[in-house]
């Protein structure tokens, strides 16, 4: 079927992003319940806990992979979107993130240490340097564990904010 000339998503590989690299995401594919681990605020030692789900899939020809979540909390429910992508021509991987919130996340990063690890633009508030990263690690084919994690230091040390444990709701599609 095409629209004003332009041909149907289907489920068809794009031969211009069958690299191995545009795969490396491919761990998320799939429909995801997760629980939520989030600190109460940035320097507490306090956290608390809500249940999610999560639908992450391949889209346009296997180049992009979009993400839709959805949590109860904590504190109250919240939901996002993101779109992430292989840049060949950066050699890294770019993702952007939407939320219910009004909030804009434009993170980049790839392979580090053996996990997928992107990192958010540094940002300066009240006087303090930050930036945060976002860490895929544990991955098996069915869970993974996701840090959202914060430094003032440029990495030298690193304060995990919120922690999510999945586990795989249904098997994606070979």
């Amino acid at each position: 079927m095409t629209i004003s000339g332009f041909a149907a998503a289907g489920p068809a590989r794009s031969r211009s992003c069958s690299g191995a690299e545009f795969h490396q995401f491919d761990f998320w594919i799939g429909d995801w319940d997760v629980v939520v681990h989030a600190r109460i605020a940035p320097t507490s030692n306090r956290w608390a806990d809500a249940r999610g789900k999560q639908h992450v899939e391949a889209i346009l020809g296997g180049c992009a992979i979009a993400e839709h979540f959805t949590a109860d909390g904590p504190p109250t429910p919240w939901s996002g979107a993101s779109y992430s992508a292989w840049q060949p021509q950066l050699a890294r991987w770019r993702q952007t993130w939407v939320d219910d919130s009004g909030g804009y996340i434009a993170l980049d990063g790839g392979i580090e240490h053996g996990a997928m690890t992107l990192y958010g633009e540094p940002r300066d508030v009240d006087g303090v340097h930050t930036q945060m990263r976002m860490v895929f690690r544990d991955v098996t084919a069915d869970s993974l564990r996701w840090e959202w994690q914060r430094t003032e230091d440029g990495w030298e040390t690193a304060t995990s904010m919120i922690i999510i444990d999945y586990k795989r709701s249904v098997r994606p599609p070979k």
